[in-house]
């Protein structure tokens, strides 16, 4: 048993080493340029702002110059982006091609909002008798259907005011032992 492992081990071994001699960039790290290694100090440096979460932003580096390019929520965003690059030691200049976002239709937030929602789990829900529909009128979303918890209605309104554009929330959502609402539920802020 132990002659086998040491015959298979003298027959691999040539093998290999003629695999390394073929390949000779495999076993060796590979050292990432300046620009790269820039590029990447700047991102960290953006994405450690709270307030830069959730968008995506390209970060190009061609000697020592940043260009930053990419679409915000909040034009005020920008300035503090560009302060951010240019604060990583090497960078000698920040273009920025970031523009702001314009603000979504009734349709693209609605159809957001369904997306939340099915992501949640209240739409088309296997075994659940929660079903919860979302509409969205000039900005408001409007939460309508039948929830089996109070805390699903809950999870639901926080799913809809985070879509972006969506400025109010109002809840006609019911719960199987209560009366539907012919008002809206205020949501505490």
């Amino acid at each position: 048993m132990r002659l086998s492992f040491i015959m298979k081990f003298f027959l691999f071994l040539p093998c290999l080493i003629s695999l390394i001699a073929i390949y000779p960039g495999v076993g060796r790290a590979q050292v990432p340029s300046p620009a790269a290694s820039l590029a990447q100090a700047v991102y960290l440096a953006i994405a450690h702002d709270d307030s830069l979460k959730g968008y995506t932003l390209n970060v190009d580096v061609q000697d020592g110059i940043v260009t930053l390019r990419g679409k915000v929520n909040d034009e005020t965003l920008i300035p503090r982006l560009i302060r951010r690059a240019a604060a990583v030691a090497g960078v000698r200049k920040v273009i920025s091609e970031i523009v702001k976002r314009p603000p979504p239709t009734d349709a693209e937030m609605e159809e957001a909002a369904r997306t939340a929602l099915k992501r949640a789990g209240f739409i088309n829900a296997p075994h659940s008798r929660t079903r919860l529909r979302v509409t969205v009128e000039d900005g408001v979303a409007y939460l309508r259907g039948q929830a089996e918890l109070p805390r699903q209605i809950d999870s639901a309104l926080s799913a809809l005011i985070s879509v972006y554009g969506v400025r109010d929330v109002r809840n006609f959502a019911v719960l199987p032992q209560y009366p539907a609402p012919n008002f809206p539920i205020e949501i505490p802020r």
